[in-house]
């Protein structure tokens, strides 16, 4: 069995993913590493004031020193929020520039504290490039209108504004290394972060691709069976399993509806690939909103959730029962083939999933899709396998009625005709010889009735001819017939052939019988609406004061009901120059009421 795949079918999650870990920005690191770099030139500084100058205006150097480890401590305790805030707004950084000018003024021009207190290297790292590379000039003038204004000097060493310069230009190298360093870092993160991003990317496309490949893989087998099996069960054993095994979802279930659309039953079930019990095969579960909650959900047309707490029917309960006595979701399918729901597959959702996604939803739609087409065409398949085995059992038989006694019953009716003419006419051998032979020519008409009954494709142009032209050889051997029968009579339905061929046949036996008719006519008309036929001879004519006769005469009545039966119409009427006019107009497609 092949390992399901773990986020094949994303279903939705109580807990919800986040966003996968960002990379930390080069220039937090060297925020931090500025940040200690100036704890540590104000320690230094510390040091070097505390031994070099204890003797001349230490407490000057003290308030110095501690100006800048205040500062020093607001920009650390600012942390990332405030540097993404000088990020936001450069003008923040003037006040620590404004606290540097004050320093230097009070002669605060060494080297370590200049470092300590530059902001300078803090805007080649916060700011963008432009911004960053100014801060040093901005040191520069600062410095300059500083020391002008103060006057100091460090004892015992250089002069303030050899010292400025030489600070001031060291703080612009920094600068603009810094800076460099800060944007090839961020290249390098940026370049990192979209390296992460398209190797997320392929590998997502990698499981939607992988995803596309087993449901491929579910529908081709599904469709092979299409081609490969007439068995119902066996289509149905094939999308369980396919469910379970190749698209990874836990359990399924797949019934099985009736005709009518009104219980579904005929149940099959999988678990982990491969064919499982649990739920009864026979188990009846019945179709309607009243039915309980599966039976709302398999009225719907697309796949729907339901949990296995939510059932309200004993139904229901029963056939959730097979999902495991812990709560759990289920996903309803309809299985429809041309809108006619055909059956309904139930699969069980991972563990703790809080509803289903379109994607997934989409997914269990297309199998229920290939599901219903396999079902279908196997049942058609099956459908007209048992129509072709009744037809070629049909056939056998009418050949064999045909064949044996119809052939008998038309021998026995000649050899009685024979020794009736051979007899003396007013004998009583005479009269029991010819109410034989009736009885015989009835026999036969009604074999022959009862093959094109059980072998009504048979019932061809040339077979009808046939079949008119024997009834009026038998029944009136000098009355003329003349037909007309159009070349699309094949065409028509079966059951409209055979209402035409029984309306002829009898009002062909009646002109025949009563008439005393020379001349007669079959003509069958046929248009895209309706299909003709009328029977005209010359004979004695319906009598005028007849006019329920459809009613009263048992053969003319089987005709009027034969035409009805078959949502058509039949007339009887009196031609004016004598004879009779048989109409019958049958729809060409049957809508026949039994």
């Amino acid at each position: 069995m092949r390992a399901p795949i773990t986020l094949l079918g994303r279903w939705r999650t109580g807990a919800a993913a986040g966003p996968p870990p960002g990379l930390a920005g080069a220039g937090s690191h060297l925020t931090w590493a500025l940040v200690w770099w100036r704890w540590l030139a104000c320690a230094v500084a510390a040091v070097v004031w505390s031994v070099r100058d204890s003797g001349h205006g230490g407490g000057r150097g003290v308030v110095l020193v501690g100006a800048a480890v205040l500062a020093t401590a607001i920009v650390t305790a600012a942390g990332r929020r405030g540097w993404e805030a000088v990020r936001s707004h450069p003008a923040l950084l003037l006040p620590d520039l404004l606290l540097g000018a004050v320093l230097i003024s009070l002669g605060g021009v060494d080297t370590f504290l200049l470092y300590a207190l530059a902001p300078v290297l803090a805007g080649a790292i916060l700011l963008p490039r432009g911004l960053g590379l100014g801060a040093g000039p901005a040191l520069l003038v600062t410095a300059c209108l500083a020391l002008a204004a103060g006057g100091v000097r460090p004892p015992g060493g250089p002069s303030p504004g050899a010292l400025t310069w030489v600070v001031a230009a060291g703080a612009v190298l920094a600068c603009m290394v810094l800076a460099e360093a800060v944007r090839t870092a961020d290249r390098a993160a940026e370049d990192v972060a979209r390296e992460a991003a398209l190797r997320a990317s392929l590998e997502r496309k990698n499981l939607e691709l992988l995803q596309r490949n087993l449901e491929l893989q579910a529908f081709e087998e599904i469709a092979s069976t299409m081609q490969t099996t007439m068995d119902v069960t066996e289509v149905q054993e094939r999308v369980v399993v396919g469910a379970t095994d190749l698209l990874g979802y836990p359990r399924a279930v797949l019934g099985l509806c009736d005709p009518n659309e009104t219980r579904m039953t005929g149940w099959l079930a999988a678990t982990g690939g491969r064919r499982a019990s649990g739920v009864a095969h026979l188990f009846d579960l019945g179709l309607g909103a009243e039915e309980g909650v599966l039976a709302r959900a398999l009225e719907g047309r697309t796949a729907t959730m339901v949990r296995s707490a939510d059932a309200e029917s004993d139904a229901d309960r029963t056939l959730l029962e097979f999902f495991g006595p812990e709560p759990a979701c289920i996903a309803v399918v309809p299985v429809r083939t041309r809108g006619h729901l055909v059956g309904g597959l139930l699969v069980q959702a991972p563990p703790g999933c809080t509803g289903l996604d379109p994607e997934n939803a989409a997914i269990l739609d297309r199998l229920a899709t290939q599901a219903g087409l396999a079902l279908s065409n196997v049942r058609l398949c099956v459908e007209r396998t048992q129509k072709l085995t009744q037809e070629q059992e049909r056939m056998r038989i009418a050949s064999d009625m045909h064949d044996g006694i119809a052939q008998a019953l038309f021998g026995i009716v000649y050899q009685l005709d024979g020794c009736a003419r051979q007899a003396d006419a007013q004998t009583p051998m005479r009269r029991q010889l010819e109410e034989l032979g009736q009885v015989a020519q009835s026999a036969l008409e009604e074999v022959r009735h009862a093959i094109f009954d059980i072998w009504p494709a048979h019932l061809t142009e040339t077979a009808l001819l046939s079949e008119l032209g024997a009834t009026v050889q038998s029944l009136a051997p000098d009355m003329t017939l003349r037909t007309s029968v159009p070349a699309g009579f094949g065409s028509l339905d079966v059951d409209v052939r055979k209402a035409i061929f029984r309306i002829a046949q009898e009002a062909v036996s009646n002109a025949a019988k009563h008439a005393q008719a020379r001349q007669l006519s079959v003509q069958i008309g046929i248009s895209p609406e309706e299909a003709t036929v009328e029977i005209v001879d010359d004979g004695v004519g319906v009598p005028e004061e007849d006019g329920q006769l459809l009613e009263r005469g048992f053969a003319l009545r089987g005709m009027s009901e034969r035409a009805r039966a078959h949502g058509g119409t039949l007339r009887l009427e009196r031609l004016p120059g004598g004879g009779t006019r048989v109409l019958a107009r049958l729809p060409r497609l049957s809508c026949r009421v039994d």
